[in-house]
């Protein structure tokens, strides 16, 4: 999403499901580390990871992400409008 392409790419997806159940792969990140913010990084390698225990919640990306969202509209990342398309009805919830 943050490419501009499907996660092993240019793989088929059959190709990306054996890499990711069988081999325990998982994409690399092509575009250079400071064009992310860390934080999102982390988050993003953190829901890739090949234990689904050790991923985080839903709840808890929501969180990171609205906080992420917050830091990145401070520091100039994203404009102040961003907001992120679940927000308003999941937030709620948390």
């Amino acid at each position: 999403m943050l490419e501009g392409v499907q996660p092993f790419h240019p793989k088929t997806p059959e190709e990306a499901v054996k890499l990711m159940c069988l081999e325990k792969k998982r994409p690399q990140f092509k575009i250079k580390v400071r064009s992310y913010p860390p934080d999102l990084r982390e988050l993003i390698d953190e829901c890739w990871h090949s234990e689904p225990v050790v991923r985080p919640t839903f709840s808890e990306i929501i969180t990171r992400l609205d906080k992420i969202c917050s830091n990145c509209s401070k520091q100039g990342w994203w404009k102040d409008t961003f907001k992120l398309p679940w927000y308003g009805s999941l937030a709620q919830y948390l």
